[in-house]
């Protein structure tokens, strides 16, 4: 039996005892940190099967903004617990790709084991899919090349100077986005809810990491750039036009 190892965002001890308790069976070993910070930390050193997120422990907001890192450094359900849900901070969890919302009571064998077994079931499925699909493919024509820039949209890679450039899934589609309206200003309220499909005050600090990474990947000088423009105290564009001249 392959040893699964998960990791719990929580101070509560008492709920990591039953919980521990129930997964010990199954022989999966439990982790415990008791901030967002910490799990994003553990995260990049350990190869956890899941997460379990205790709601109550974490402003929403914060869970929100985690859960997107997350999800670029894991595949595996992420389970977020809390005495109750309303509607709309599901469709947010879920919105940020949370598996599931759960009460806090539900952390017994009964239920909690079987649902994260099946969870592990998709995603072992996906990837033993994706495993067999990573085969060469012969080029298809949804390649986009512009100056020294290959945009491979079929297999979502990128191309600069013909070396490839490792992006997050979410700075993929940020560049997607701006090249789907190059040349037109996109302000930041508008790259959130494209790109992010999330919209409230004080996000907007997101869009300026990501493009800042996204320009120290493809630019030959992220300080003055070729593609990703600034539209001071507005946005961003991405510019092809110069090409034309």
């Amino acid at each position: 039996m392959e040893q699964r190892h998960f990791l719990l965002i929580s101070k509560d001890m008492a709920l990591y005892g039953a919980i521990a308790a129930a997964f010990a069976d199954e022989g999966w070993l439990l982790h415990q940190t008791t901030t967002a910070v910490e799990g994003v930390a553990k995260i990049k050193k350990h190869p956890y099967s899941g997460i379990l997120w205790d709601f109550d422990a974490t402003p929403l907001d914060t869970i929100l903004a985690t859960l997107d890192v997350m999800r670029q450094m894991m595949n595996g359900p992420i389970i977020v617990m809390g005495e109750a849900f309303k509607t709309k901070v599901r469709r947010k969890l879920f919105r940020f790709h949370a598996d599931d919302c759960l009460p806090r009571s539900l952390n017994d064998a009964e239920l909690l084991v079987p649902l994260i077994r099946q969870r592990l079931w998709v995603y072992d499925q996906l990837s033993t899919e994706q495993s067999t699909t990573d085969k060469p493919r012969r080029p298809r024509r949804d390649d986009v090349t512009i100056g020294n820039l290959r945009l491979d949209f079929n297999h979502r890679c990128v191309y600069v100077n013909d070396q490839k450039v490792i992006l997050t899934p979410k700075e993929f589609k940020l560049l997607k986005y701006l090249y789907d309206n190059r040349n037109q200003v996109i302000s930041r309220e508008q790259l959130l809810n494209g790109v992010w499909n999330y919209d409230i005050l004080g996000t907007s600090r997101m869009v300026d990491i990501h493009i800042s990474h996204l320009r120290d990947k493809i630019e030959k000088d992220p300080h003055h750039p070729e593609w990703i423009k600034t539209a001071r105290g507005f946005g961003y564009l991405f510019d092809t036009a110069h090409l034309d001249k």
